[in-house]
């Protein structure tokens, strides 16, 4: 909203420049101007023209900051036989004890979450399933119409002890 009373008052302004400029010069005379709009936009106008409002090419540097900001590094996979053989060092379990081990903790979950119960570890985070309702959807390779059907999905959040150790707040 802010942007685009910006964009009219700077109309207004370079219209009436234009309208001054117009009458000041003869119905033949051209005179153009100018108005920079914060360090992207500018709109330029002239007597005999409409207005154009033309974008500024990014400096060379604000163009490769950008590019490093976006830059975003894949997180290193950590395999579940890598939590196997932790999960054993930490345990003094061997590792087909701690795949077992393992393999039950996350049947539980499924069974559980599957059922619609929540299951909350204190400190760590909460699983739940949470319902998604039905909705419109548009098939992009046809275009056609298409209605998504109403489904379960499971969820997890992480409670703010946790985030806060990643955060480095504790």
């Amino acid at each position: 909203m802010k942007a685009f009373l910006c964009l009219w008052s700077l109309l207004l302004i370079a219209t009436a420049n234009a309208f001054v400029s117009h009458a000041s010069k003869g119905a033949r005379g051209v005179s153009s101007s100018q108005h920079s709009f914060g360090d992207s936009i500018r709109l330029t106008g002239s007597s005999n023209t409409a207005l154009y409002a033309t974008k500024k090419k990014a400096s060379k540097k604000k163009v490769a900051a950008k590019a490093e900001t976006k830059k975003k590094v894949a997180p290193e996979n950590f395999k579940k036989a890598e939590f196997v053989t932790a999960l054993a060092e930490r345990t003094g379990l061997t590792k087909k004890d701690a795949d077992q081990s393992l393999q039950s903790v996350l049947d539980i979950i499924t069974e559980q979450v599957g059922e619609g119960k929540k299951i909350a570890f204190p400190g760590f985070g909460s699983f739940i399933l949470k319902d998604r309702a039905e909705r419109k959807g548009r098939n992009p390779q046809t275009g056609a119409d298409l209605i998504i059907p109403a489904s379960k999905s499971p969820t997890f959040s992480a409670s703010k002890t946790w985030k806060d150790v990643i955060n480095g707040k504790k």
